[in-house]
């Protein structure tokens, strides 16, 4: 039932990423890469990308956080009663995940991917890191407590 519960809030919260990724990418990156020989004209336009994306995290993150667990109950059920927790949790993850996507793409436009490399090492190192603290830790959900093995 953990797991269960917590797909659901992971499908949910992903939704605004994936359409918003796809989509931003798609439209950011030609336009900064079409003024990555000029400092000043990139700057410029890398500023708006930031302040749409910040946009958008705020518009599709915040009700996520505040509303999640109403958001879960009125699509599937009661028997999701506490998942609120998981979704503001999960939600702030997504709006920090949208706040990374423009300086990402911006080193993809300026051929940058050792950028790219390093966070994604970084993210590769912590997940093992987790694991420990993960399955001492309470129930992901509460009301849907499970045996838990220690690592």
């Amino acid at each position: 039932s953990d797991l269960a519960a917590y797909a659901l809030a992971l499908s949910l919260v992903s939704i605004p990423w994936f359409v918003f990724g796809q989509a931003g990418t798609a439209l950011m990156l030609p336009v900064l890469s079409r003024v990555q020989e000029d400092p000043i004209q990139f700057r410029r336009k890398y500023r708006a990308c930031v302040r749409y994306a910040s946009v958008g995290a705020v518009f599709l993150t915040l009700p996520l956080i505040v509303a999640g667990e109403q958001l879960v109950i009125l699509s599937y059920g009661s028997k999701y009663i506490g998942t609120g927790l998981l979704m503001a949790v999960l939600g702030a993850t997504s709006a920090v995940r949208f706040f990374r996507f423009v300086p990402a793409v911006a080193s993809m436009a300026l051929a940058d991917t050792r950028n790219q490399l390093y966070s994604n090492l970084w993210r590769a190192v912590s997940l093992p890191r987790s694991r420990p603290a993960l399955s001492a830790g309470p129930p992901l959900v509460p009301g849907h407590e499970t045996t838990r093995r220690r690592a």
